[in-house]
């Protein structure tokens, strides 16, 4: 059994199997949504300190981004290495570039980055298929040292990396690349 599902601005056809992951992602982190949104209130009337209430209401936050994402039809994939797309910088086809046009216009993403992979065995020269993704996170965290006044103040001693999703919104194979098909 086949179903069609809206992708940003096109449909598409896609197997029954996926159709119900893809729901079955949507529901969890749904539920997800609702329990931090109730842990929250749970919190807030137990008097938990203003750290900790902020540390679940970024979470509620991310929870919301994500949910806004699957329901868009972005598929969430694993962290890979990658780095800040730059459109000024890199060679991409036609198809990424309006793939980026149009998730940009969803304003659902906090930055786009593109993953390369890496190259093959010694001796041996694999291509790997970029992959463009969304990423949805919450904001880095610095904790600093000392006190106003002090010598020391405003040194960052931790910095804790934002929690993060990744979202593919495009790949391509480069060897199927024409010069006229990339910008």
């Amino acid at each position: 059994m086949e179903a069609e599902i809206a992708v940003q601005t096109a449909v598409i056809t896609v197997p029954d199997e996926i159709v119900v992951v893809r729901q079955t992602w949507v529901t969890s982190k749904k539920e997800e949504l609702t329990n931090a949104e109730q842990a929250l209130v749970a919190l807030k009337s137990a008097g938990a300190t203003s750290r900790k209430i902020q540390r679940v209401q970024e979470r509620i936050n991310l929870l919301r981004k994500i949910v806004r994402a699957l329901e868009a039809g972005f598929l969430p994939i694993p962290r890979f290495d990658a780095h800040k797309l730059r459109l000024d910088q890199e060679n991409l086809p036609l198809k990424a570039v309006l793939a980026i046009e149009n998730a940009t216009a969803q304003k659902l993403f906090d930055e786009f980055r593109i993953i390369t992979g890496r190259n093959g065995q010694s001796g041996r020269t694999r291509r790997r298929d970029p992959l463009i993704v969304g990423v949805v996170r919450t904001r880095r965290q610095i904790h600093y040292r000392g006190r106003p006044g002090d010598r020391y103040y405003r040194t960052p001693v931790v910095d804790v990396p934002a929690a993060e999703e990744h979202f593919l919104v495009a790949w391509w194979r480069p060897e199927d690349l024409h010069q006229t098909d990339s910008y």
